[in-house]
C-alpha cells in the first residue's frame, strides 16, 4: 500500500482531487492544518496499492496535470482581460 500527503492551494484542489479520482486512486482525507492562512492550504492524503515506483511516477503526473490545467487558465484569464490594440 502506498500513502501520499499533500499541501494545495484552495484553488488547486479540484483538479488534484480530478487527477486522483480518474486515476481510481483512494482520497482519503482532505483538511487543513492552519486556520486563518491566506493563501488557504489544503492537504489531500491518498492512497493505492501497486507498485511503489508507479505510485511515484503517478504522483508526479497529477502534479503535471494540475499545474498544466493551471497554467492554461492562467492564461486565458490574462488574454481574456487583455487591452486590445485598435
Amino acid at each position: 500500500m502506498n500513502l501520499g500527503e499533500v499541501g494545495l492551494l484552495q484553488e488547486e484542489l479540484p483538479l488534484f482531487i480530478e487527477a486522483l479520482a480518474k486515476n481510481h486512486v483512494i482520497i482519503s482525507a482532505i483538511h487543513n492544518h492552519w486556520i486563518f492562512t491566506n493563501p488557504t492550504l489544503l492537504y489531500v492524503h491518498f492512497q493505492s496499492v501497486e507498485q511503489l515506483l508507479t505510485f511515484a511516477q503517478e504522483t508526479v503526473d497529477f502534479y503535471h496535470e494540475v499545474a498544466r490545467k493551471a497554467h492554461d487558465t492562467f492564461i486565458k484569464n490574462v488574454f481574456e482581460h487583455a487591452p486590445v490594440d485598435e
